[in-house]
């Protein structure tokens, strides 16, 4: 029975790849078509990237600000209280 079900999943997929194949030849993509599916793909790239692009300009410059306020903070802090941070000798 088991021989029977390889046999017949088998014989689906070859059946699939016939179907595939076939598909094309007997509806091919006029050229308005395809163009309408690169301007969706083209347009969703855009917006994709666009979101990344943002999202890593806004993350390399939220560290970077904070970097330096912290900085700047503890170089304050370190003043008034006469603290030294520098090199221990």
């Amino acid at each position: 029975m088991a021989d029977d079900k390889t046999k017949a999943e088998k014989a689906l997929r070859k059946l699939g790849q016939y179907f595939h194949r076939g598909l094309p030849k007997l509806h091919p993509m006029t050229d308005q078509q395809m163009s309408k599916v690169r301007d969706a793909v083209r347009q969703q790239w855009e917006q994709t990237h666009k979101g990344q692009a943002q999202n890593s300009a806004s993350l390399t410059s939220s560290p970077s600000r904070s970097k330096t306020k912290q900085q700047q903070q503890t170089k304050s802090q370190s003043e008034d209280h006469g603290e030294d941070h520098g090199h221990s000798y």
